[in-house]
């Protein structure tokens, strides 16, 4: 059967209109909510004179978290039982949550404003210092129900140990460290059209372009 180029035009337009209706239909909702974590130490030198705790740090490991908040698609969230190794430079980073039997994943590929505070005097016989700073990168699900959702967030360390005299550093064995962070899913990158929907468009788009120069031998 030989189709006119109306016809082919139709089947073009309705191959188009298929494909964004099937990326729709198909298309995994976004996570939306947000989760807070803390109560989760971090390993530092316990070496006498020391003059900065976590302020200094570029790789940072951390002990197991506890959920303080969830909210949205998190919510009833539980954490894992260990922390992995956040790295500022180049970023690298990953911390996971359950809810039921669903696992979300935060993976970090991003740290931006970075801000130390130096070792202080936090009161009598006693110091901290403190860095914080701005995570993104992207969190998934481990049961497909959900799109790769882009996630922004904080993460603050903070740390405290006994003073010694001079009165800027610390005392051996005394550091003590922890940290905390807040993670919320917004938005995400369009999904990618299904490789069927694709063969269709192009199996139209062939055939109209066939139809034309037929059209213009005659």
């Amino acid at each position: 059967m030989n189709l006119g180029s109306k016809s082919l035009k139709a089947v073009v337009l309705a191959a188009g209109f298929g494909l964004v209706g099937m990326a729709s239909a198909q298309a995994a909702p976004f996570i939306n909510g947000s989760v807070s974590l803390s109560d989760g130490g971090i390993t530092v030198s316990l070496a006498a004179g020391t003059t900065s705790i976590v302020s200094a740090l570029t790789s940072i490991t951390q002990s197991a978290p506890a959920v303080t908040s969830a909210t949205m698609n998190f919510t009833g969230a539980g954490a894992p039982t260990s922390a992995a190794t956040l790295v500022l430079s180049p970023a690298s980073g990953a911390y996971t949550i359950t809810v039921g039997t669903d696992v979300f994943t935060f993976t970090i590929n991003s740290v931006s404003s970075v801000l130390p505070v130096a070792l202080h005097s936090t009161g009598t016989g006693t110091l901290g210092d403190a860095l914080g700073f701005n995570v993104a990168g992207t969190v998934t699900d481990s049961l497909g129900n959900f799109a790769p959702t882009m996630f922004g967030g904080t993460y603050t360390a903070n740390g405290s140990c006994a003073r010694t005299s001079p009165p800027t550093t610390c005392n051996a064995g005394s550091q003590s460290a922890s940290w905390s962070a807040s993670f919320t899913a917004i938005g995400s990158a369009p999904s990618t059209p299904e490789p069927a929907s694709l063969a269709l468009l192009g199996t139209a788009l062939v055939g109209f372009g066939l139809a034309r120069r037929r059209r213009k031998a005659a």
